[in-house]
């Protein structure tokens, strides 16, 4: 009885997440359905991104306020130095990709059909996440991190397991790199809109 008890309540959450995704695609044009997974973005990655989108989208309302022109400056060209890393390895990996630059991310980003197509597995799978961006350059990046993700399954099902293993290096250090700016952007704002940290 315990069980059945708790299949229905995954199932009721499932199906809740399911709902709060598509109320998300339906509201934002710029939502992009991620795959956290093997297959995917790595959670550890997704997770940091989702944080990095946060404090710049703080340090931006706040510039000239609780933070300087000068800080927000600094912080802004190393997320900016971040997304061109990415994209140029995307570019090396998938030369295809040559002629586009980050701020072209919306041409590889999902209609908003195919969306909801993707989010149908949310009803079953935990690991289907809707990223609605708050900056430009945290889309940039999820756009980019995503279409290396299938690049490196597509390998591995090939057995190009030294292409693999580059994309996997890679990925480690781009983990390592957001979760080194989330650091440096430590931000603690209080009610009264003052910096704390």
């Amino acid at each position: 009885m315990m069980e059945l008890a708790e299949s229905t309540n995954t199932k009721n959450q499932l199906a809740e997440r399911y709902q709060r995704n598509l109320s998300l695609i339906n509201r934002n044009e710029d939502a992009i359905v991620v795959r956290l997974s093997s297959s995917g973005i790595p959670a550890k990655i997704y997770f940091e991104i989702l944080e990095l989108d946060r404090k710049i989208n703080i340090i931006r309302r706040n510039v000239g306020l609780t933070i300087t022109f000068e800080e927000a400056k600094a912080k802004e060209k190393k997320v900016k130095e971040l997304v061109a890393k990415i994209w140029n390895e995307m570019q090396k990996i998938i030369p295809y990709f040559m002629e586009y630059t980050p701020a072209q991310w919306r041409d590889f980003n999902d209609s908003r059909d195919i969306k909801k197509m993707l989010i149908e597995q949310s009803k079953t799978n935990r690991n289907v996440k809707v990223f609605v961006p708050r900056t430009e350059e945290t889309a940039q990046m999820v756009i980019a991190l995503r279409i290396l993700g299938q690049k490196r399954i597509e390998y591995a099902n090939k057995g190009n397991l030294e292409n693999v293993e580059k994309i996997v290096k890679f990925l480690v250090g781009v983990a390592e790199s957001i979760k080194q700016l989330n650091e440096q952007f430590r931000i603690k704002v209080n009610t009264d809109g003052q910096n704390i940290d």
